[in-house]
């Protein structure tokens, strides 16, 4: 017996004849064709100065809608940015690396059609790299009123739409330097003065593109002024005896020196009132009694750091006597 296996069909077979042969029928079933490939296409642009003339080193990656990097060329000497094989899509081109002293050129999308045509590439396809500005360093000097250095004053300096750019603090020599500005018009405020002073005046400084710097102050000295020291109000009521308000009292405040700083009359209500009065001890003198009235007392004020008032008496009220009258005269003796 003759058998076969995995040939296909037995047509005929005489295998006991001299010189048999055997026919087979083997049916083959067609190959499945693999699927199309995706076609892929070139494009590219130039890489290109100010002037047009071509850029080497420039790096460019291309991503894909996913933001992932598919492919990184560099320009040559020619300037030439060459992706050769890509797939239909959407895609957005980055300038990973410029050439040494050029900005980098913005993002730009590119959209490669199924039929490989390219669109959103710049005019002329090429793509034009700006020189990265000079920067100059400028500063000054932050002074007392005697011209002695100033420690912790902080500096902003902003641009022209405000943007605060560089944040600098005074060290022990009073130096303000900002290493490294761009050509172009700033403020300089003042965020932070130091303890005890205040702050300056915003002024503006043009730094032009030579990097001469004009604004500055005279001599590069930055004064600050010891801060007016906060002033708070306190008074009292002037009355009689009974509690009665007493008008045309006149009193006077002494600093701790014995200098009057202020004189007020108290008015029908009896009030008296002294609106604004540094910190410090001082001294209250009624320097004239409402007619008939003996004066008071001087009594002592003291105005603390947060405007709390001690010293005065109870109940803010301030009482004058009644004047003694003179004793009756004796009539001389005929």
């Amino acid at each position: 017996a003759v058998s076969f296996s995995g040939f296909g069909e037995l047509v005929s077979c005489d295998a006991n004849a001299a010189g048999a042969s055997c026919s087979l029928l083997v049916a083959n079933k067609p190959t499945t064709p693999p699927p199309p490939e995706t076609p892929k296409y070139p494009f590219g642009f130039t890489k290109v100065d100010e002037q047009g003339g071509p850029l080497a080193g420039a790096e460019f990656q291309l991503k894909d809608s996913a933001g992932k990097v598919v492919a990184t060329v560099a320009s040559g000497s020619d300037g030439k940015v060459s992706f050769p094989a890509v797939k239909p899509g959407k895609y957005t081109v980055t300038e990973s690396k410029a050439p040494a002293g050029y900005e980098k050129v913005a993002d730009f999308t590119v959209t490669i059609a199924d039929d490989g045509t390219v669109t959103g590439l710049p005019a002329g396809n090429k793509v034009v790299d700006e020189k990265t500005p000079p920067e100059y360093p400028f500063g000054f000097t932050k002074v007392d009123e005697n011209g002695n250095p100033l420690a912790g004053a902080e500096f902003q300096l902003k641009d022209a739409s405000g943007k605060v750019i560089a944040t600098v603090t005074s060290g022990t020599d009073g130096k303000v330097t900002f290493p490294s500005v761009a050509p172009g018009i700033y403020t300089v405020t003042e965020s932070k003065a130091p303890q005890g002073y205040e702050k300056v005046a915003d002024f503006t400084v043009t730094i032009a593109d030579d990097g001469t710097i004009t604004g500055l102050p005279t001599d590069g000295k930055v004064v600050d002024k010891p801060a007016t020291p906060p002033e708070y109000p306190f008074g009292f009521t002037k009355v009689d005896e009974n509690g009665n308000p007493l008008a045309g009292a006149e009193f006077q405040l002494k600093d701790a020196s014995g200098n009057v700083v202020a004189t007020v009359t108290s008015g029908a209500d009896g009030k008296v009132s002294f609106p604004s009065v540094a910190p410090g001890i001082y001294t209250v003198t009624e320097s004239k009694a409402p007619e008939g009235y003996e004066k008071v007392a001087d009594f002592t004020v003291t105005i603390a750091d947060d405007g709390t008032a001690t010293g005065l008496p109870a109940d803010g009220k301030v009482v004058d006597k009644p004047t003694t009258p003179p004793p009756p005269t004796t009539p001389p003796t005929t």
